[in-house]
């Protein structure tokens, strides 16, 4: 069946685009943290929607199940698939445009990847409020499927107020939304707002029309050293009321700034160690700088002689700052396979839950099988909306009741077990830790009328399909 419907699929996309080569089909069976591997019977990339819409018919007629991948960079194995799927990959889709400056919208195939999008929209003065660490790889489509937020959220919110309209298509190719071109549009029930967050188990997202912004023509980065955790969250409370207009508030602790530097080499930006460290950032170069001094010194910030600053408004200053907590997540994979973690907890509660997981994780009693060394845990992210990012070094990587006890620990400090990742299939059985049985029925109940047969994708839902990959 596998090399019939290979050959079918050959004349819809180019026998090019059709791969079984297990050799070039690794690279879309594993995911970005190398932990989660599955399987397929083929690849296949179409290069426009006409082309997605045939393929699905195919797969559809052959009976076999379709796993839709865009960048793969996902941390959740939600695009990973299992022996005998279809990998139907989205990086053909890269058509941008038009852009239209007086709605501020453009619209863009799902294969686009953050970069280029925003590198199309550079000379037209706009940008995508969102923005990633993985925004060479990561693509709209999958952006707009996993509900992706990233450093901006404090600000602009995350992918799902970006997104009025899409184009998707069923399981099996036929039509499921069509893209409006209009800011306002309240006709019924929102079904683009639905695919937005769904992992790519309710329909197959082909184009987005993506609400843009005036592009900054500068930018203005503080770094703090503070005593920990706590104090990052009390500076950032003071910024919000003293600067409204704050862009992102990113927390690195000490662990993170450590691998960085042991991986890049890079000189460290402050005189001393820290426990915990605050990047803010605000638009407007110079001038936004004056503005976030001024007022961390009338917060006290700057006075204080356990806090250390570095600052820059020049755009090779703000991209050596930015670039401390952008390459965590590359400096952790550099020292090994991760667990990793994408959990919200109350600003209230956040330290509280970085001191107690930090302790379950030191003193977990699985070592790694390879080097020996007990666990080690490495806590950043987004604080200005609740958001931490747990990896955890030297643990086996099959250590599942690792996951289970991070995932439990931060449901129990009124937290969720995933802000912006996804469920994935990762954490599909322990959904019930935020979701309660009547709205778990309400999804399988939604997914079930637009996939009754479960033939799409294999995340996000406690269902057969949702099982943890091997």
């Amino acid at each position: 069946m596998t090399q019939a419907l290979a050959e079918r699929l050959a004349g819809v996309v180019g026998p090019d685009h059709v791969l079984v080569d297990p050799a070039v089909v690794e690279g879309y069976v594993r995911d970005w943290t190398g932990r989660w591997r599955g399987d397929c019977a083929l690849v296949v990339r179409p290069a426009d929607e006409g082309q997605t819409a045939a393929v699905l018919a195919e797969v559809a007629a052959a009976g076999l199940r379709v796993v839709v991948q865009g960048g793969n960079t996902g941390l959740v194995a939600g695009g990973v698939p299992e022996a005998g799927d279809v990998l139907l990959s989205t990086t053909r889709l890269t058509r941008i445009g038009p852009v239209n400056p007086v709605a501020g919208t453009v619209v863009a195939e799902a294969g686009v990847t953050l970069a280029a999008l925003q590198d199309f929209l550079r000379p037209h003065g706009l940008e995508l409020p969102v923005d990633l660490a993985a925004r060479e790889s990561c693509t709209v489509g999958g952006m707009a499927a996993t509900n992706a937020g990233g450093i901006r959220v404090l600000q602009q919110g995350m992918m799902r107020s970006q997104v009025l309209s899409v184009d998707a298509l069923t399981v099996d190719g036929r039509p499921l939304v069509r893209m409006h071109p209009l800011v306002k549009d309240n006709t019924g029930y929102s079904l683009s707002a639905l695919l937005v967050g769904s992992e790519g188990t309710l329909g197959v997202i082909t184009r987005l029309l993506l609400r843009v912004v005036a592009r900054s023509a500068s930018r203005a980065v503080v770094l703090l050293g503070l005593p920990g955790v706590q104090a990052a969250v009390d500076v950032l409370a003071e910024m919000r009321v003293r600067v409204p207009q704050l862009r992102a508030a990113e927390l690195v602790d000490d662990a993170c700034l450590r691998l960085v530097l042991a991986a890049t080499g890079e000189p460290d930006p402050l005189p001393r160690r820290h426990p915990a460290h605050l990047v803010l950032e605000l638009a407007d170069g110079p001038a936004g700088l004056d503005r976030l001094l001024t007022a961390l010194a009338g917060a006290g910030v700057t006075d204080d002689p356990l806090i250390d600053l570095a600052a820059a408004d020049d755009a090779a200053g703000v991209r050596r700052l930015w670039g401390y907590r952008d390459r965590i997540t590359e400096s952790v994979s550099a020292f090994g396979v991760p667990h990793k973690f994408d959990l919200s907890v109350p600003a209230a509660r956040t330290a509280e839950f970085v001191e107690r997981c930090g302790a379950l994780v030191r003193e977990w009693p699985t070592r790694d099988p390879l080097s020996g060394r007990s666990p080690r845990p490495f806590f950043f992210g987004h604080l200005g909306d609740g958001n931490v990012h747990v990896n955890i070094l030297d643990a086996d990587p099959r250590d599942d009741a690792l996951d289970d006890a991070v995932l439990t620990l931060a449901a129990q400090h009124d937290g969720s077990i995933s802000a912006e990742h996804g469920i994935g299939r990762a954490k599909a059985h322990l959904l019930r830790l935020n979701r309660t049985g009547d709205e778990v029925a309400a999804m399988l109940a939604v997914k079930r009328a637009l996939d009754p047969d479960g033939r799409l994708g294999r995340a996000l839902l406690p269902f057969d399909g949702a099982r943890r990959p091997g």
